[in-house]
Parts: C-alpha cells; structure tokens; sequence
C-alpha cells in the first residue's frame, strides 16, 4: 500500500506515494486508463487545439527502490502533443476511481 512519504529531508507536508508492488497492483488498470486517452484524444482531433508540449502526462509520487523520498514520476505518457489537457477527463476519472492518487503532469512547451 502506497504511504506518506516526504519529498525531500524536512519536508513538512508529505504526499501518498507509490513503490514498483504497489504500481504493479494496478497495471491493468494503467493500460486501460492509457488506451481510453488514446482513444479521446483521437476523437477530439481536429485542427489546431493548442500548443504542442513535451512530458505531459498522468504521473504519481513515486519512491524507487532503496529511497526514502518521493518523487513525481509518469505512468502515462500524453498519447499526443496538443490539447492533451482536454482528452483526459475518462482517463483521469478511471484511475481515482480505482484508487490511485493521480495527477497531471502539463509538461514543457515545444
């Protein structure tokens, strides 16, 4: 199970975070959220939807092995480079539900 973990030494405020057996629990879930975004993002497609960007994604705080702060890490890479900010509502919706605590991740104008 995911715990509270700080982001850094000192950190005052930590942030639920995720090991590799904790992500691995919700792989199938993982691979449907991403197939759901896919499929929004191509239905939303059309014209020029905004501005092209670099990592943006769905991500969670993640503690790798031998660690003890967290760090924001992506599970899900944007399917596309535009608008990806407006086609991710199902998918988004699909992983709180199953009860991962998920965030976005706007990435790095191109």
């Amino acid at each position: 199970m995911p715990k509270l973990t700080p982001r850094w030494t000192g950190d005052k405020e930590p942030v639920l975070a995720y090991r590799d057996k904790d992500l691995a629990a919700f792989r199938k879930t993982i691979l449907e959220a991403s197939k759901m975004w896919s499929e929004d993002m191509l239905a939303a497609e059309g014209g020029d939807l905004g501005t092209c960007v670099v990592g943006a994604g769905l991500g969670v705080y993640y503690t790798p092995p031998r660690c003890r702060t967290a760090r924001r890490s992506r599970i899900i890479a944007s399917p596309g480079q535009s608008d990806c900010k407006g086609s991710v509502a199902r998918a988004q919706k699909h992983l709180e539900e199953a009860g991962l605590e998920i965030h976005f991740e706007y990435g790095n104008m191109d």
